[in-house]
Parts: C-alpha cells; sequence; structure tokens
C-alpha cells in the first residue's frame, strides 16, 4: 500500500542490508529496514514516530523455549498489554 510508510525491524544487520538492497530495486518508496533489538530499542523508535501506529505485526519471532532464555523472547505480556 503506498499510502502507509512500512518500517522492518531485524537484529541481524547482514538480513537488513539485504532487504534494503531488495527494497531498493522495486518501486515502492515507503518500505524500509532497520537493524536494532527489538527489546532494547522499541521504545526510542516508538518515541520518534510523528504520528500514531497504523499497525503492528511480528513475524517469525525466534521462541527460545528454555526457561532461562525467555527474557529473550521479543513477545513479553508488557509488549503485547
Amino acid at each position: 500500500r503506498s499510502d502507509l510508510n512500512v518500517l522492518g525491524l531485524e537484529i541481524r544487520a547482514p538480513l537488513v542490508d539485504r532487504a534494503n538492497a531488495w527494497a531498493d530495486e522495486r518501486p515502492c518508496k515507503n518500505l524500509r529496514f532497520l537493524s536494532c533489538n527489538a527489546n532494547v530499542d522499541l521504545p526510542t523508535i516508538l518515541g520518534a514516530t510523528r504520528s500514531p501506529l497504523a499497525s503492528v505485526t511480528i513475524q517469525f519471532p525466534d521462541p527460545w523455549f528454555k526457561k532461562r532464555h525467555h527474557k529473550r523472547r521479543v513477545v513479553q505480556p508488557e509488549l503485547v498489554a
């Protein structure tokens, strides 16, 4: 949709570089990818927006099954509340 800006967040910088190169080859100019740790950087990113978000989707978060790793999960109760 050309009426919405789309921002993808990914922790792995090489994937972000490839995704931005892919987006640059497409006619849509409202798509960008940012390398960050969503668990750490999301409040800063959301604080920098100038208008309310129309939608948020989370695609393929790592499950981190072991209990000692649960703190690394992107989908936390605080995030989805």
